[in-house]
């Protein structure tokens, strides 16, 4: 029996030093990308080597899961901003993302990307909403990410019903304004699905930080202009005129947006 007992005993060292050496290996590797990020010269971070897997990145965090999304989320930042990123549609972001919430799940910055740069960039409305689905559970007194879940719903998924349901689930939360109901009734309502994406786009507008607002500004700009050149009147198009200058956003030219499945009554 003693010896069993010294065999065992054995076998956990023996076990307990393979991990200590593997979450040292990979606490430094993280160490060595950080120090990469200094470097003012052309840093890879769009090569999928960089990118860990989540689960074996928080096992061997050490403790640092926050220092390490913080990491990861400044390489996202850079990332996205990368012209030669954009060429390659942007294509390892799920991956970064899905770092970054893994360690550090209440930080919200990354669900508002969840759904602009999957949805929107990649066309992964699905993989934003289990990101976002995740988000929802790890913070249950937040009301932010599942109003984003809403809109990521509604303007990319085209799931009006399921968008509703995520509004009404964030207005329910303490806390949380009052034009969440709203919101979710508009989507109920009959009315032109275009309406409903600018008032949408209107109120993440007021809600978003620079970037998310540059991305609302955007969609508006393609909307009002895709709503003047199906105008069947000239006031209907001198009240879209106005909304763009509102903003100060140009008037695109007909062929820069679709049109043929637009249609405005005059009564609108």
């Amino acid at each position: 029996m003693a010896a069993l007992g010294t065999k065992k005993s054995k076998t956990e060292i023996a076990v307990v030093a393979v991990l200590a050496t593997a979450a040292f290996v990979c606490h430094a590797a993280h160490m060595r990308l950080l120090d990469g990020l200094q470097v003012d010269d052309d840093y890879q971070y769009h090569n999928k080597r960089f990118i860990p897997q989540p689960l074996l990145t928080k096992a061997f965090s050490l403790g640092f899961d926050r220092v390490i999304a913080d990491m990861y989320w400044l390489i996202f930042i850079q990332y996205y901003g990368d012209p030669k990123c954009k060429e390659e549609n942007f294509r390892y972001a799920p991956d970064y993302l899905q770092v970054v919430v893994n360690m550090d799940p209440h930080f919200i910055r990354p669900y508002w990307f969840a759904s602009f740069v999957l949805a929107s960039d990649l066309g992964q409305e699905e993989r934003a909403d289990d990101i976002l689905a995740s988000g929802i559970k790890s913070n249950p007194q937040d009301w932010s990410i599942p109003y984003i879940a809403g809109f990521n719903q509604y303007l990319y998924a085209n799931n009006e019903k399921k968008a509703a349901y995520y509004y009404r689930l964030a207005a329910n939360i303490p806390g949380a304004p009052s034009w969440l109901n709203d919101q979710a009734r508009i989507l109920e309502l009959d009315i032109p699905s275009y309406l409903k994406k600018v008032r949408t786009w209107l109120r993440i507008l007021k809600e978003g930080d620079a970037m998310i607002k540059q991305k609302a500004l955007q969609n508006l700009t393609v909307l009002w202009s895709k709503m003047y050149w199906a105008a069947p009147t000239e006031l209907m198009k001198k009240n879209i005129k106005g909304k763009l200058e509102q903003y100060g956003l140009p008037l695109l030219p007909r062929d820069k947006v679709p049109d043929k499945s637009l249609i405005l009554k005059e009564v609108e």
